[in-house]
Formats: structure tokens, C-alpha cells, sequence
């Protein structure tokens, strides 16, 4: 893992999130061979990063927004992380924030660009991942909107 690098934040996204820190210490979570991986509030980190060639990310949906505060939907329990139910970890990244990750990017592929067309527009080459999950409740496909490739790609994988 390389040093902590110190990058002077953007002061107006700084101010827009609350924060007043001028300079801040980012260490990657992972760091091999030119991949960097952080770890933490995408609205704090996005502004201090450089550029980069890809961004891959599986922001939440906002799909659960519906169930009741017990955690049920459609009559079914939701998923349940870090003791909170889905309705209250699975929200949408606001359009700025997300157009922020974006515009820091040469190539973007971004999980679940379906529950997010309204901020991401259309896409001519989406990725489709066919889980092979076989007969349950499960989604069988997840989409990604993507601009790596020029026309729809279905993999299949379990």
C-alpha cells in the first residue's frame, strides 16, 4: 500500500457538504498495480481525487423507499445491513453527486443505471448480468448503464 497522500479539498464541495477541512489525508482501503480502492462517504473523497480511467460503482437504487417501516415489502422481509433495513441504507446518490463521479472519469459502468435512467439518460451499450438464479424471488438479470462498449452485452454467470 503506498503512502497517505495529502490533496487539497475543493473548497466549494467542502462547504456544500458541511465540512470546513482545507487539507485531508486520503488513504486507499487497496492500492496494487494501479488500482485504487477508498473507502468511505463518496460526497467527501469524490472532490480530492484526480481523475481516473474507470469508474465501476453499484450505488444504492432508492428501490425499498416503498417498504413499511418494519421492513417488509411486497410481504417479504428486506435485506437487513449493518442492523438497518433497506429502506434506510438503500438510498438514491443525489444527481450531483453522482454526475460529480462521473465527470472525474474516461469510461463509466454503473450498476442498476435502470432505477437511475432520470439522472444518467440513455445508453446505447448497457451490460447485463444473467445471475442464473434458477426459480426464486430474485432479480434474473442485473443492468448496468455503461459507455465502455458501444452496443448491449449479456454475460452469463452464476
Amino acid at each position: 500500500m503506498s503512502a497517505p497522500t495529502t490533496t487539497d479539498c475543493n473548497q466549494d464541495a467542502a462547504r456544500a457538504h458541511g465540512s470546513s477541512l482545507q487539507r485531508l489525508v486520503i488513504q486507499p482501503f487497496y492500492d496494487v498495480d494501479g488500482i485504487q480502492i477508498f473507502c468511505g462517504d463518496n460526497r467527501e473523497i469524490l472532490p480530492m481525487l484526480a481523475d481516473a480511467d474507470l469508474l465501476c460503482t453499484d450505488p444504492p437504487y432508492g428501490i425499498f423507499k416503498d417498504s413499511d417501516a418494519s421492513g417488509v415489502m411486497f410481504g417479504k422481509p428486506t435485506i437487513y445491513c449493518d442492523d438497518k433495513s433497506a429502506a434506510e441504507w438503500d438510498k438514491r446518490p443525489d444527481a450531483d453527486t453522482l454526475k460529480l463521479a462521473m465527470s472525474k472519469c474516461g469510461k463509466r459502468i454503473v450498476w442498476g443505471g435502470n432505477y437511475l435512467a432520470d439522472i444518467l439518460g440513455a445508453c446505447k451499450g448497457p451490460l447485463v448480468w444473467n445471475k442464473l438464479t434458477g426459480s426464486n424471488s430474485y432479480a434474473d438479470d442485473e443492468m448496468a448503464w455503461s459507455d465502455v462498449v458501444g452496443t448491449m452485452r449479456i454475460f452469463p454467470h452464476r
